[in-house]
């Protein structure tokens, strides 16, 4: 059940014909939920009510990291160390988050 408070560093999008477009960088905050093994984002900003399955976690006694995806939304996310990576990848765009994150 820890809660993750993360400041986005890049948030760009590149659509299908190559244009490139930055956008505000926000916070946001999820949480790793046990009981759906899950990373259940709050309910401000882009990530508002989304909501990734964990595929892999890696237990380490020095880094926590781990892969998630919502296979249906075409979305992944991936953390390491307080980094983390987001993709949504749709026929007509790709959006490209990166952040910092603590808990």
């Amino acid at each position: 059940g820890d809660v993750y408070y993360c400041q986005m560093t890049n948030n760009i999008e590149i659509s299908a014909d190559g244009e490139l477009n930055e956008f505000k960088l926000e916070s946001f905050q999820f949480k790793l939920d046990e009981a759906k093994q899950a990373m259940v984002f709050g309910k401000k900003g882009f990530f508002s009510g989304i909501t990734l399955k964990l595929d892999e976690v890696f237990n380490s006694t020095s880094v926590e990291f781990w892969l998630a995806e919502d296979n249906n939304q075409l979305m992944k996310a991936a953390f390491h160390g307080g980094k983390f990576l987001f993709t949504l990848t749709t026929t007509q765009k790709i959006v490209s988050i990166s952040a910092g994150c603590k808990n």
